[in-house]
């Protein structure tokens, strides 16, 4: 209670304007060292504020921004500090680590290319540059970064080490990189690289139960790493770990309701649950803004094919069937669907009542030999095939139906068929590309070079052939040679689509963002549909020296298409990849009237105006959303958060009525409810409500949460414990373990509230707070413990008036008063004003016999804390001892009875008699 009761005079010190800079830094670097940022964060403000060209308070404002998630205030601040003359090593290093979590990978060169950083500096911060770009996807260039760290041979360099252990890990020493790791994990900095790199690799090892450990050990301190949270919950829904999972999600999701990762993973571990209605919204959620996501759309196939929406499945599962591995169930459920929808069935019972298949009937029969392919049914399509085989054919496009299914049956006349149909037409691309894709498929590159060769020779003035090699040496590695294919490609027909739009990804991996520029932006002009090319260029409008170029161009096709909803939306994106959201906020505001009915156009309005904190206009359109689209789950949930962002708490419960209604498998929606009951206060209803919840049809994890909050509101801290301890038993990570202990500790349990700290610290490592709670509950029980413990942590944090008062009290309770006083004193040296610390040294003063000194802080203290009993009850005592008896006895007529008082009075028994 004191250590809490201090922290907060701490944080009402820190919003005092009059406080010096340098009192305000030095108080906000107390703060930081507890890991209290958002104290810290207050007081930087101020300091800002006061000083606005403080090196020292625009850098630790942008690192507790940092370390607490808000990285574009990081980005801000760092970058401010750095301009007013601030240190490079010091700052670069908190710079990369705040582009890469706002994902602007081109913006780390600047960083990297800089002769006079130190050699640390620079193995930190390629090391950084490095994992980060290879966990985003761009494993070429960062593990090239990570190799950068290696080649400056510093052996003893942490990041060294870590590099080392990572290409050890790509290099098949997988084991020998886990034991690296653990070492590095135990002398960490303190972002906690080495233990985020150690569960990474124990994952990747699959042991399972260690990298689960770490990852909670790791998000414990690091929650705002989206990433490292990803990773987590992915292994959880491995481990078939669904609960915790599903509560991860549920926790990630609230903060970021758009983020189409997150409701993939929701989508999966509802699925999973067998609550295929929920798997399916989330699925839809994340395809809004992921629209060709294999996985979203796997999981939206397939639910909707559980609940016998077979429309709905067939439309998922059409858009991936070209990326479904062969034998893959939703390649089989696809089939079936076709034929149970009607697209083939009844042409293939005509077919098996007929005795001849003439050409006419060529092409339905293929088509149904395709679909009993990817079904699986190879003895139906073979017979099929079979009789395909009599007819005579001569069309290219049935010659190259004919030759695929043939290849599927590991026919090898198939490819006479496609050959057969390229000379019959040389025109027809389509038999071309079917035979460079049977060759490509096998990994038969020689054949598939064959082939392109053959059509450049065939049509020499074609840009064709010169395509299909790029795309053989694409497919072999090759990216030299695929390039010089493009642009002959290109060099054949200079509109060639294929030619400029590859290119035009090599300009962007190699940021030649202006050449990029060139070619996409020449598709567009004559394909202004072009999503791709609309995605890229949109992409890269930041990266483009005059940052109006992409707008401009965009407003140039508007004006010639002023109905193309999509080129609206790449204008706005545009500017708001230029961080001028107000302008693409005013675009898509335009656009309005005429797009109102369109969902993707919704969908990114109502999304950048929540990015926006523009909640009421949010508010509106994701109400629309649902009016056009009324089972649309992002929109709902849209709207849940921007009610409750404007504290609109009873609509919000409103539309999670709807969402019941709407998804009533999804139980889950009953404890949201419960959830916003209590936001109101209305603690009865969210209780009758809660007896209504089946806990075995919800979350167990969020369940048993809301349980232990509503007897909590109520002050039933014996129930609140029931539920905190299964809480703890599914999930003995330092936040359960925490809260479990803590409401021991309420109930004076403190043996076993000791016994879940001491648990918790040993399996998952240090923890300042669970530490702290375990010198709390043994001042009185164990000082000689506790002191112990406070002394630990002041050999950490010497310069903490918080931990060093707490020392003190421990050793005045350990009856250590000389300790006591010197500890005191330092405390007061630090914080000389703070009332609690002037208590704990009275009391020291008082133990060493110092009685009108103690007496004399004591009377400033009772003045500042009137209302503190203990306080009162030291003044007392410091009164008996100097023969004050009459006040004494005036002071404690005001404290009421307690075992304290009773020692006091006991005093002035013995000194009256």
């Amino acid at each position: 209670m004191r250590l809490l009761l201090l922290l907060t005079v701490l944080f009402i010190a820190g919003c005092n304007s009059s406080k010096t800079t340098d009192q305000l830094i030095t108080e906000a670097k107390t703060a930081m060292a507890n890991r209290d940022y958002k104290v810290a964060i207050i007081l930087l403000k101020n300091s800002v504020a006061q000083t606005p060209d403080s090196i020292d308070s625009r850098y630790l404002l942008g690192k507790s921004y940092l370390l607490t998630g808000q990285f574009s205030g990081a980005n801000k601040e760092l970058a401010r500090a750095y301009e007013l003359g601030g240190d490079s090593n010091v700052i670069f290093p908190l710079l990369i680590r705040t582009k890469l979590y706002l994902a602007e990978f081109d913006a780390i060169d600047t960083y990297l290319q800089n002769d006079w950083l130190k050699q640390q500096t620079l193995m930190e911060l390629n090391y950084l540059a490095g994992i980060g770009l290879t966990m985003m996807g761009k494993a070429t260039r960062g593990i090239g970064l990570v190799n950068n760290v290696l080649a400056l041979e510093q052996s003893d360099n942490f990041y060294f080490q870590l590099a080392k252990a990572f290409i050890a890990a790509k290099n098949d020493q997988l084991e020998q990189a886990i034991a690296l790791t653990a070492r590095l994990s135990e002398n960490d900095n303190e972002f906690n690289d080495g233990l985020l790199l150690h569960a990474s690799l124990n994952a990747l090892a699959t042991h399972n139960q260690l990298a689960i450990a770490n990852y909670e050990s790791y998000i414990n301190s690091h929650g705002y790493n989206l990433f490292a949270r990803v990773s987590y919950i992915s292994l959880l829904i491995k481990m078939n770990d669904l609960d915790r999972a599903e509560w991860q999600v549920d926790a990630l999701l609230k903060n970021n309701p758009n983020s189409a990762i997150l409701s993939v993973q929701k989508a999966e571990i509802s699925f999973l649950q067998q609550s295929y209605e929920q798997a399916a919204d989330y699925a839809n959620t994340a395809i809004l803004t992921m629209p060709h996501s294999y996985r979203a759309n796997l999981i939206a196939g397939l639910s909707h094919h559980q609940i016998n929406n077979s429309e709905l499945a067939y439309h998922h599962l059409i858009q991936i069937k070209d990326v479904m591995p062969k034998g893959h169930i939703g390649t089989q459920i696809l089939a079936r669907l076709r034929l149970a929808l009607g697209y083939t069935e009844d042409v293939l019972t005509d077919i098996d009542a007929k005795t001849n298949i003439t050409e006419d009937d060529f092409n339905l029969l293929s088509s149904a030999s395709f679909i009993l392919m990817r079904e699986g049914n190879t003895a139906r399509a073979g017979e099929y095939i079979n009789r395909l085989e009599l007819v005579e054919v001569e069309s290219p496009r049935s010659l190259s139906q004919r030759g695929l299914l043939k290849l599927a049956l590991n026919d090898e006349s198939g490819f006479k068929d496609l050959e057969q149909a390229i000379t019959v037409s040389p025109e027809y691309a389509l038999a071309r590309i079917a035979l460079l894709n049977s060759h490509l498929d096998n990994n038969n590159f020689e054949q598939a070079m064959s082939v392109a060769n053959e059509w450049i020779v065939a049509k020499p003035d074609s840009d064709g052939g010169y395509l299909a090699q790029g795309l053989v040496w694409q497919k072999k590695k090759n990216d030299a040679q695929a390039k010089i294919s493009f642009n002959l490609a290109l060099a054949k027909n200079p509109d060639s689509v294929g030619g400029k739009f590859n290119l035009a990804l090599y300009d962007i991996l190699e940021k030649k963002f202006q050449a990029a520029y060139v070619k996409l932006a020449e598709i567009l002009a004559k394909n202004p549909n072009h999503r791709g090319a609309l995605e890229r260029l949109s992409e890269i409008s930041k990266r483009i020296e005059d940052k109006q170029t992409v707008p401009a161009f965009f407003t140039q096709l508007l004006a010639q298409s002023p109905e193309n909803i999509d080129l609206v939306v790449a204008l706005a994106k545009s500017y708001e990849n230029l961080q001028d959201r107000e302008t693409g906020l005013a675009t898509l505001a335009r656009a309005e009237v005429v797009a109102d009915k369109n969902v993707f156009y919704l969908t990114t309005y109502a999304d950048m105006n929540l990015r926006a904190r523009q909640f009421d206009k949010s508010e509106e359109l994701f109400a629309k959303l649902l009016e056009t689209s009324p089972r649309h789950q992002h929109a709902l949930l849209g709207l849940i958060f921007s009610y409750e962002a404007q504290k609109k708490y009873q609509l919000a419960l409103k539309q999670v009525k709807k969402a019941q209604q709407l998804f009533p498998q999804n139980k889950n929606y009953r404890l949201f409810e419960v959830n916003f009951l209590l936001m109101l206060g209305e603690v009865e209803n969210a209780e009758q409500t809660l007896t209504e919840v089946n806990s075995k049809q919800v979350s167990r994890p969020l369940y048993l949460a809301l349980k232990m909050a509503l007897h909590l509101a109520k002050n039933e801290y014996e129930l609140a414990l029931e539920y905190a301890q299964e809480r703890h038993q599914l999930a003995p990570n330092n936040q359960n373990a925490l809260r479990y202990a803590l409401i021991l500790q309420k109930l004076k349990q403190n043996q076993l509230a000791e016994k879940v700290v001491i648990s918790a610290i040993e399996q998952n490592g240090s923890h300042p707070a669970l530490e702290t709670l375990l010198a709390e509950i043994n001042i009185e029980m164990n000082p000689e413990k506790s002191f112990t413990i406070y002394q630990d942590m002041a050999k950490q944090q010497p310069d903490n008036f918080v931990v060093l008062n707490n020392l003190a009290w421990s050793a005045i309770m350990a009856n250590k008063y000389e300790l006591g006083l010197a500890y005191a004193q330092k405390a007061a040296k630090i914080a000389p004003e703070m009332p609690q610390v002037q208590d704990t040294l009275a009391v020291a003063l008082m133990r060493n016999g110092k009685y009108q000194e103690a007496e004399r802080l004591l009377i400033k203290v009772t003045q500042a804390l009137p209302d503190d009993t203990d306080v009162s009850m030291h003044y007392a005592e410091v009164l008996i001892h100097l023969n004050k008896l009459s006040e004494s006895k005036l002071v404690l007529a005001n404290i009421e009875e307690s075992p304290k008082k009773q020692k006091i009075l006991d005093l002035l028994a013995n000194i009256n008699g």
